[in-house]
């Protein structure tokens, strides 16, 4: 094991899914290592023998699993490891839930000093139904965990108990040099009505660096060339899928001059839309972008009925010059269309079959956007800057805050991680791999 190393703690090996979160982390990871620094990443993990529970943490050295230990044992090797002389550079939360936060703050209590990371990639810290939707249902406007508006919301009783637990595990990390890191300013602005006591010691730092002007695919579409349109993404509810099927099902019985798309790994197939399989694990992290390119999509349909923290998919679309329709409800989504004048953004999710029905219209804001000078960036590189020092830990933050844009514009980025599709890291001993 290398001299210097980051503690990574996350709820899941991050080999078993490809969700945004995950694309984040493996970026990391790989721009730690070519920095010559390792990554000992912890998740939770429950063993049952009968009906005795045993909470246990994963353990995986930079991308593969090297053990399971209990809270103890890890908390005595992290300790051996700083005293041999191993450098812990930075500890990065990059998410609490299904963790016992006493264990993770038992670990943590070998660490004297240094810098922690809590990156908010949704609001679970705010509320346990992170994607802030009141009852499982709809987007409930803010994180804000008050009894007047939250007492009507089946969450608000664990959410109540978990933000207790997770202030109090905040505050014993006072010790450290303590930062929170936003993907956006949709996040920052939404995170800080949760925990005011910390909007001095929040930055945003986006996912992605934007890079240079991408001018394919904008040329205006005459009125006989069909409109190409496309939904892009994950076939779920909270997506707008629903609403895409109903607004096409109402759509079959008008002739429009559209051509339907689906890009995505969904399965379900609609009549009439060609569907179109990509898959960052599998094709690479440029997959979507050269997909929407090489196939001319005109109009992106992004109509998630929740607030989107992020949203690699609107970058996504943005690169290919792609129209965007979203809704209100659709956080950083709608905060970057009406941002860049490269959408419409609608009042409510099912206005979907509204706005497709009126060709003529949804045509002039195409060919709106088209004449702009607008565009998209020609590379979506995912971030390597792994120390965040330099926007978190000024010595006047605290007096003005942080200012990042200008050296946004200086960092040095490098194309990253393409995790092969299917691999999963095999455990191997423990002692014999990450004490080395």
């Amino acid at each position: 094991m290398r001299k210097k190393f980051v503690l990574m703690v996350f709820y899941t090996n991050i080999n078993l899914h490809s969700a945004g979160t995950e694309k984040y982390i493996k970026a990391q990871i790989a721009a730690l290592d070519k920095s010559d620094v390792d990554t000992i990443l912890l998740y939770p993990v429950k063993k049952s023998l009968g009906a005795i529970v045993i909470n246990m943490w994963g353990v995986m050295l930079n991308d593969r699993v090297v053990d399971i230990l209990n809270t103890d044992v890890l908390r005595d090797s992290l300790y051996r490891l700083v005293d041999e002389g191993h450098e812990l550079v930075g500890i990065y939360l990059h998410h609490l839930m299904n963790i016992e936060l006493s264990a993770l703050s038992s670990i943590l209590s070998v660490v004297k000093h240094g810098k922690v990371y809590v990156m908010i990639h949704d609001f679970y810290t705010a509320c346990v139904q992170y994607n802030l939707l009141k009852n499982g249902e709809y987007y409930c406007g803010d994180a804000s965990l008050t009894e007047e508006k939250c007492s009507n919301c089946k969450y608000y009783g664990e959410s109540k108990s978990k933000k207790e637990k997770v202030m109090d595990f905040l505050k014993g990390l006072s010790r450290l040099n303590l930062c929170f890191i936003a993907p956006s300013k949709f996040v920052e602005y939404l995170w800080k009505q949760a925990y005011p006591q910390y909007s001095e010691i929040i930055v945003t730092v986006p996912n992605q660096v934007l890079c240079g002007k991408y001018s394919g695919n904008k040329e205006v579409v005459e009125d006989r060339r069909s409109l190409r349109i496309a939904y892009v993404g994950a076939q779920s509810q909270r997506k707008g899928w629903n609403a895409w099927k109903n607004a096409l099902k109402m759509l079959s019985k008008n002739h429009k001059n559209y051509s339907l798309f689906y890009f995505g790994t969904g399965r379900e197939k609609l009549t009439g839309v060609t569907s179109i399989g990509v898959s960052i694990q599998r094709d690479g992290s440029t997959a979507m972008s050269d997909a929407l390119r090489d196939n001319e999509i005109h109009v992106a349909v992004l109509n998630s009925t929740c607030p989107e923290t992020y949203s690699y998919t609107y970058y996504e679309c943005l690169s290919a010059n792609a129209f965007v329709i979203t809704n209100v409800c659709s956080g950083n989504i709608a905060t970057q269309v009406r941002l860049r004048n490269n959408g419409v953004v609608m009042e409510d999710s099912e206005d979907l079959f509204s706005l497709l029905s009126d060709e003529i219209a949804l045509r002039k804001m195409v060919n709106k956007y088209r004449k702009s000078d607008g565009f998209g960036p020609e590379i979506l590189r995912d971030r390597t800057d792994w120390d965040f020092h330099e926007y978190a830990f000024q010595d006047d933050m605290h007096k003005h805050g942080c200012n990042i844009k200008s050296r946004l514009m200086r960092l040095i980025s490098i194309r990253l991680y393409n995790f092969r599709y299917g691999k999963v890291g095999q455990a191997v001993p423990f002692y014999s791999v990450w004490l080395r």
